[in-house]
């Protein structure tokens, strides 16, 4: 299963053990994981990104990527609409602010949502088709 990484340059450094805990997840279930460039570019300095695939702009995600996790809020999200396109790929938004409607994901649940993920435990919202 490949899964790709999204989100934006975060201003509050105290996210990154989570950051951390989403790839360590990631990492137990030996998926393939990428990492879209922009916030690769923001991690590396900060965790060990050695072991991540470097999802590049305008690279085709149909048929490479099986699930997006994004990280933030419900406006990363909502970025994800200009990655993912009419690829069909599933979105999972983990919220790392106070209230998310679209990230609906709690930091306190990363795990068991990575697991669901992994084992197709899901159910999709099709919102906005």
């Amino acid at each position: 299963m490949n899964i790709a990484v999204y989100g934006r340059p975060f201003n509050d450094e105290a996210v990154i053990p989570f950051i951390q805990e989403v790839f360590d997840s990631l990492s137990s279930h030996m998926v393939q994981v990428f990492v879209h460039h922009q916030l690769f570019d923001y991690l590396r300095d900060k965790i060990d990104t050695n072991a991540f695939n470097v999802l590049q702009e305008k690279e085709p995600i149909r048929g490479l990527i099986d699930a997006f996790i994004t990280l933030g809020g419900d406006g990363t999200l909502l970025d994800m609409v200009s990655v993912i396109g009419d690829s069909g790929v599933p979105v999972i938004g983990i919220n790392f602010g106070r209230l998310g409607f679209l990230a609906s994901v709690n930091k306190s649940d990363i795990a068991a949502a990575i697991q669901a993920v992994v084992y197709g435990q899901y159910t999709l919202d099709g919102r906005g088709c």
